[in-house]
């Protein structure tokens, strides 16, 4: 991605198509609010919730990353 990229990470109390389990709570990842709104959308159908939006912005350490091929040193 390119800096400034905001992806969201949406998360459901029932399985949706393309999420990923994490504890009780299902995570997609997506990188527009009409994804959002599909996903709310599909775990409605589901009999279920969106419980948590997050947005995760593409940091510069992660644009380093891209531009070198390289990994941070921590």
């Amino acid at each position: 991605g390119t800096y400034g990229d905001v992806e969201y990470r949406v998360f459901t109390d029932v399985p949706v198509e393309g999420a990923t389990q994490t504890g009780s709570q299902y995570v997609s990842t997506v990188s527009s609010m009409d994804d959002v709104e599909s996903i709310r959308e599909m775990s409605q159908n589901a009999g279920g919730n969106v419980v948590d939006i997050r947005t995760q912005e593409s940091s510069l350490e992660d644009v380093f990353l891209d531009v070198t091929g390289g990994s941070a040193i921590r």
